[in-house]
């Protein structure tokens, strides 16, 4: 029994049960959320076309140190072709659904501060804790929200929390924070998913598979950053040369879904310290004990949203009209 999440329980291996298998949570409060995402519900299929159109609603202070800083991270995606970001300041919830009304895209991500409150935790819009739950019914919210905030689904709290408003709200999966972040690295953890959204998908879906889910790529990016910050624990030590060749072959085993891409990066890693490999696990446990990437949680049902390269969804797309064509012309009287 404890207080701490399921998904940094230890494995016999070294690692945390969330970098070894796709993990996601349905929120058991409020009940008709939690019966919502139990049940069976149609898939949400998408293209990768669609998730190059984002809506960023920012809600900080032109003041405030943080107000920049996912922006200046996304300069380099709005160069590319292909990626359309929004970037809306709201201070108020009229000011969030406005910006939602003339958008049609598939991916919210949420530019602000988060805080705890004596329920759960809400948003903090126009400099008060708002209470998402008040967008239910209203407008209509993209099947895959990010609130890049502090304490979105706190881990001491009850689950009515921010991220579970989105939830309520309409979306189909919301990513939630457990603890206060570190706006620099999460800016980090989220340009890393938005850039394999448009680079990592194609590539995949060029090699073999035509078709992947959500809950899939951002365990992919998870793991990816996990790569990335136990390496930079030791570039004062080696210096970030002698670490590059190993991220990159970390990453490659992380994105080829090797079931032993762990013990393979730890290895690797251990052999460029000079040291061994359980060794070496047990300093990063001790000095990281909590990686800033187990720090987000899936939840709603992200198993349930597919993406799919272009030519797979125009072929998925083709094969209902013809579905759809057959059906009528049964119906018709001989």
């Amino acid at each position: 029994m404890s207080d701490l999440p399921l998904e940094w329980y230890p494995l016999s291996t070294g690692e945390r049960l969330i970098f070894r298998h796709s993990c996601s949570r349905i929120p058991p409060y409020p009940g008709n959320i939690f019966v919502q995402h139990a049940l069976p519900a149609p898939n949400v299929h998408l293209s990768i076309k669609d998730l190059t159109k984002v809506l960023i609603l920012r809600s900080l202070e032109k003041e405030d140190p943080l107000y920049g800083m996912l922006a200046a991270g996304l300069s380099y995606l709005k160069e590319v072709d292909g990626i359309e970001l929004s970037i809306v300041d709201v201070s108020t919830l009229d000011d969030v659904v406005g910006a939602l009304q003339s958008f049609d895209g598939a991916w919210l991500i949420f530019d602000g501060h988060g805080q705890k409150t004596e329920g759960a935790s809400g948003l903090v819009i126009g400099g008060k804790t708002v209470d998402l739950i008040g967008l239910r019914g209203r407008v209509r919210i993209p099947p895959i929200v990010f609130p890049l905030a502090c304490d979105v689904h706190p881990l001491d709290t009850s689950h009515s929390s921010a991220a579970v408003a989105f939830l309520a709200a309409g979306a189909r999966v919301s990513v939630g924070t457990l603890l206060p972040v570190e706006g620099r690295k999460a800016t980090g953890f989220l340009v890393r998913l938005l850039r394999a959204a448009h680079e990592l998908l194609p590539m995949l879906f060029g090699k073999s598979a035509a078709r992947t889910t959500w809950s899939e790529l951002f365990s992919i990016i998870l793991r990816s950053q996990f790569v990335h910050e136990v390496a930079a624990l030791f570039v004062p030590r080696v210096g970030w040369d002698a670490l590059t060749p190993v991220i990159a072959m970390g990453s490659t085993h992380v994105m080829a879904h090797d079931p032993n891409w762990h013990p393979r990066f730890f290895s690797e890693l251990a052999s460029v310290l000079g040291m061994k490999s359980r060794e070496l696990i047990k300093l990063v446990d001790k000095v990281l004990p909590v990686p800033d990437c187990s720090l987000y949680l899936q939840l709603g049902d992200p198993e349930s949203i597919i993406i799919h390269s272009d030519a797979d969804l125009e072929t998925l797309a083709g094969a209902a009209r013809d579905s759809v064509a057959i059906e009528r012309s049964e119906d018709q009287p001989q």
